[in-house]
């Protein structure tokens, strides 16, 4: 480590001038004390060169230089490290409590827990010069030292830790994933929701419903009031032709030879303007009903087959009811019978425009 080196060069100097002024003792002291903070550091020569020193000599020097120095702290040190002397202060004796009863790293390290590791590393470098038992006397030094290089140890390894800008993309990634859920949850309540509610109220309506005027000239009223016209000629007419009509193809208004996309086209455009909210004429509902017959049997093959060797509508609803029994009871039983009384119009309109499926 950096400070330990430099720790080392300066305890080779202190054992430089200890045998110049010929104190064996110290400068076989410091010597040590630099080979053992950088055991690559050659000191031998050194050591060499206190053994040489006359011990007369060094006791001589001995009480001039080691006896009680006092350093630029203002404590009083001693290199023979008696115990009656204190060789500490009390901001030593502050920072070994402060590490000693810290159990956090970072914390010891006195660094944020998004550090770097250069930041680390000058941490433990500003702190272990400071912490080291041979500069800090301060009782409970040497464990202090111990759990800060323990903390520079686990600190300092190299982590996979992820950045912080990616830990934002992932909790931005993951807020919007819960958001497009609980859109899609709302989509589906609603849909749900939706199926339920009678097709009535879902019919396509104009803007202001509320006593707007049309393109024909007449008043149209939401609130149904029975002295108020809202209907028009064309559509007494268009009901008389359905109800006095006998003949399916007739009604919708194409050939026999037509094909089902056109039997489609011909109903979604009659039944907008003949279902019952739209078209307030008398006979509507019957129309209406008629029109949805006539669009289930001939949308159906084998139903269309089966009218094509009729040719007439009561005669083929007649053997619907009564000639083909076992054909009446399998579709009752999945959905009721299409020509009894029971039918329902309603179904096959919500079916063709709201479901998207062919009925």
């Amino acid at each position: 480590m950096d400070g330990n080196k430099d720790e080392a060069i300066r305890c080779v100097r202190i054992a430089e001038e200890a045998i110049a002024s010929g104190n064996k003792q110290r400068a076989f002291k410091f010597s040590k004390m630099a080979q053992r903070l950088n055991p690559k550091l050659s000191v031998n020569h050194l050591l060499s060169a206190s053994e040489k020193l006359d011990s007369s000599e060094n006791s001589a020097s001995a009480g001039q230089n080691d006896h009680k120095d006092r350093n630029t702290n203002g404590f009083v040190s001693s290199d023979e490290g008696l115990s009656a002397e204190r060789s500490y202060t009390e901001e030593h004796v502050h920072l070994i409590r402060h590490i000693n009863r810290n159990k956090d790293y970072y914390g010891i390290l006195g660094v944020e827990k998004s550090c770097s590791v250069e930041e680390i590393r000058k941490a433990y470098r500003k702190l272990s010069l400071k912490v080291h038992p041979d500069k800090n006397k301060a009782p409970g030094s040497e464990e202090a030292f111990k759990k800060l290089c323990k903390a520079l140890k686990c600190l300092k390894l190299p982590k996979k830790q992820s950045h912080p800008a990616t830990n934002n993309a992932l909790s931005n990634l993951l807020k919007w994933r819960n958001v497009l859920i609980i859109i899609c949850l709302l989509i589906i309540s609603y849909l749900h929701v939706r199926s339920l509610i009678p097709r009535k109220t879902l019919l396509p309506r104009d803007q202001n419903d509320h006593k707007d005027r049309n393109t024909n000239g007449f008043v149209k009223s939401d609130e149904g009031l029975s002295a108020e016209r809202s209907y028009t000629e064309e559509h007494v007419h268009l009901i008389r032709h359905i109800n006095r009509n006998k003949d399916y193809y007739g009604i919708l208004g194409v050939e026999k030879s037509c094909s089902v996309e056109e039997i489609r086209k011909a109903y979604r455009k009659l039944s907008l303007k003949v279902h019952p909210d739209k078209n307030k004429a008398p006979g509507s509902e019957e129309a209406f009903k008629k029109l949805c017959k006539a669009f289930k049997c001939l949308s159906d093959g084998d139903s269309r087959v089966q009218y094509d060797q009729t040719g007439l509508v009561d005669e083929f609803e007649h053997n619907q009811q009564y000639n083909n029994n076992n054909v009446r009871r399998r579709r009752t039983s999945a959905r009721g019978s299409y020509y009894d009384d029971e039918f329902d119009p309603d179904e096959i309109f919500r079916a063709f425009f709201w479901s998207g499926r062919s009925v």
